[in-house]
């Protein structure tokens, strides 16, 4: 029986001294929680739902950069963004679905991808996003651009009757709906997964958006909690 699979992306530094190695430069680390000097290497894996772990698929060296810019004047994102359209067509032959995390929630990343590739961005949500819900009623006929939203979204408390229960099982419940983000400037799909103790409570929750042309789809029962509470381990 064939394991569900899809592509990940996460960039991961590497500690390196030295005066001369090639690409030597200034990179986040998740760990130090800073910019250190080092090493960086964009890591594209393949996600297996089954297993809960990711394989090693390919890894592209980071040109030498300085935090956010390469030193060819590039932006980093910009530089991560090319990674995946010049290869999406073989990536979407594995899968639809790309998994990244928070950083990722970027116009820089995410206009490029949807908009040249076929392949659909599944991610964490910032903590500083700025949602809104999509106003669905009557409009009332008056002069004046017709309303398009119906307020401001609370991530950590959302209004449950605006949104749609999509998938539930013994450990996650997942309610989605297409809401505007403001800093993205695009509708995209909010997914509030709850990851349920064992009386059937929710013990916490992850807010995961969708980004892509396809995404008011249904929400993916198995890759989302996999993806935001694992992250992409190579």
């Amino acid at each position: 029986m064939w394991s569900e699979l899809y592509p990940g992306f996460d960039p991961t530094y590497l500690n390196k001294s030295g005066k001369h190695t090639p690409g030597i430069g200034y990179f986040y680390s998740g760990t130090a929680g800073k910019h250190k000097r080092g090493l960086e290497i964009a890591g594209i894996a393949v996600v297996d739902v089954d297993q809960n772990t990711a394989y090693h698929l390919e890894a592209i060296q980071t040109p030498s950069a300085r935090k956010s810019t390469l030193e060819d004047g590039q932006s980093i994102v910009d530089h991560y963004a090319n990674i995946i359209v010049s290869r999406s067509a073989q990536l979407s032959k594995l899968s639809t679905i790309l998994a990244v995390d928070a950083y990722f929630t970027k116009r820089k990343f995410i206009d490029p991808i949807c908009e040249k590739t076929d392949l659909n961005i599944v991610g964490r949500l910032r903590e500083d996003a700025n949602l809104r819900y999509l106003y669905n009623g009557r409009q009332t006929g008056s002069k004046g651009r017709p309303k398009q939203y119906a307020g401001k979204i609370n991530v950590k408390q959302i209004d449950k009757r605006r949104v749609t229960q999509e998938y539930e099982d013994d450990d996650v419940r997942i309610h989605a709906a297409v809401v505007n983000s403001v800093g993205l400037k695009r509708n995209v799909k909010l997914c509030y997964v709850e990851f349920l103790n064992t009386t059937g409570g929710s013990k916490y929750y992850e807010d995961v958006l969708q980004y892509g042309y396809h995404y008011d789809g249904a929400c993916h029962p198995v890759c989302l909690p996999s993806q935001v509470s694992n992250g992409i381990q190579f």
